[in-house]
């Protein structure tokens, strides 16, 4: 008799395999062989990948891994040192995220990386040009546009409240003292909930009135 879903999910969830460790166990549609992991890499991408696959040792990463090889062959005479860093390790989940045709958010859509930080010299150029992490808070956020691609002037390192103001879904309100904030900072600012806020705007009311301001 198959396992059942529960069983299996019960045996694999929290189990790491090499730089992975399994979120979510997800059954397949016909036999278990097809089923598939959600995995949260050493590195913090998260990933699906085929669980036979994962428990094998045949994908031992999210990805990262191979780029790294790649740029260890590519410039082996580098001397930079940080191939262990915070910075290092964004800069190759960055290219996984955009080779990954699978990925919605990133490959999957058609987002770019600029070419001056991709190759041998990329991470040196990329470094350059965004600096070092500030914090282990932070990662990699495209801003000012969060559609845009990761290239020069629209990457930054952000926090996580920084990056959820950041989304796309947020509405920018600008009064006419020349204030721009999206809702969850002019609520958080303010002391009105964002609901509130939404809900002025809907009845048609100006930046300033949704605010409280007027």
């Amino acid at each position: 008799m198959a396992k059942s879903y529960s069983t299996l999910r019960e045996k694999y969830v929290g189990q790491p395999f090499n730089d992975l460790t399994v979120r979510e166990y997800l059954p397949g549609r016909w036999r278990g062989d097809n089923a598939r992991f959600v995995c949260v890499c050493s590195c913090g991408n998260e990933v699906v990948r085929l669980a036979m696959n994962v428990i094998s040792g045949r994908t031992s990463s999210c990805g990262h891994r191979q780029v790294e090889n790649g740029y260890a062959r590519g410039a082996a005479n580098t001397t930079h040192g940080m191939t262990a860093s915070r910075e290092f390790k964004s800069w190759t989940c960055m290219q996984t995220r955009c080779a990954d045709l699978t990925n919605s958010y990133y490959g999957g859509i058609g987002i770019k990386i600029a070419p001056e930080w991709l190759g041998p010299n990329g991470f040196s150029q990329f470094l350059q040009d965004v600096g070092f992490c500030p914090s282990p808070q932070h990662t990699l956020d495209r801003h000012p546009n969060p559609a845009g691609h990761y290239k020069p002037g629209n990457v930054r390192w952000a926090t996580k409240r920084e990056q959820a103001q950041n989304r796309r879904t947020n509405k920018i309100l600008i009064i006419p003292d020349g204030r721009a904030y999206c809702v969850a900072e002019w609520s958080r600012q303010i002391g009105i909930p964002s609901s509130t806020i939404y809900n002025r705007l809907r009845r048609g009311k100006s930046a300033e009135q949704a605010l409280g301001l007027v």
